[in-house]
């Protein structure tokens, strides 16, 4: 089966924030200045394979990494995508800058952590709701039902959905790199409907 990533996303919660010129959301460029309602929410990124996926030092792949003046490194490309979707489609849209893949250990024991990145099959990384561009921007949103659909590598997916683009990280199955989860927003809650 090889590597196989899987997001998950879960704790849910809307809140109004003010992002000035120097909020890291802002820099990373998920965020304008100004204030904002915002649904932040915690990703999962799963192997759910059978062997490790281990990248190593950022520093060594070039291919993938880029410096970065508010996480040291970053991945290129939007590494995790978010779509809001309702009966007419997509209404909003969202992106991680991943910058850190770590979940247990290699198989000699190294854990891995940012400068040694990777996560062991089994594993889950986290990104938690209070990171800088984890989160959609809701301005304006009516309540009602909705379904948020995540990526995970996603300019992968891409490439191999549509011929165009490189793959970032290599899988056997590319298949359940997308999720759905339905939501219902009312004012500032959000419930689960599935």
């Amino acid at each position: 089966m090889g590597v196989n990533l899987v997001p998950t996303v879960s704790n849910f919660q809307i809140v109004s924030e003010n992002f000035d010129d120097d909020n890291e959301s802002v820099k990373l460029g998920c965020a304008p200045p100004g204030q904002h309602r915002i649904m932040r929410f915690d990703l999962y990124c799963n192997n759910r394979g059978n062997e490790d996926l281990v990248i190593g030092n950022p520093a060594d792949h070039p291919e993938i990494f880029e410096r970065s003046d508010v996480f040291g490194w970053q991945f290129k490309d939007k590494f995790y995508t978010y779509n809001l979707k309702n009966d007419s489609g997509v209404v909003k849209e969202g992106y991680k800058v991943a910058f850190c893949l770590l979940g247990g250990k290699d198989k000699d024991g190294r854990p891995f952590d940012c400068d040694y990145q990777g996560i062991e099959a089994g594993k889950r990384d986290l990104y938690s709701a209070g990171l800088p561009c984890q989160f959609i921007i809701i301005d304006d949103l009516a309540n009602g039902d909705y379904t948020l659909e995540t990526t995970a590598n996603a300019p992968s997916v891409k490439a191999v959905k549509t011929g165009k683009g490189n793959i970032i990280i290599e899988e056997d199955d590319y298949d359940d790199n997308t999720i759905e989860v339905q939501l219902r927003i009312n004012g500032d809650t959000v419930r689960l409907l599935s």
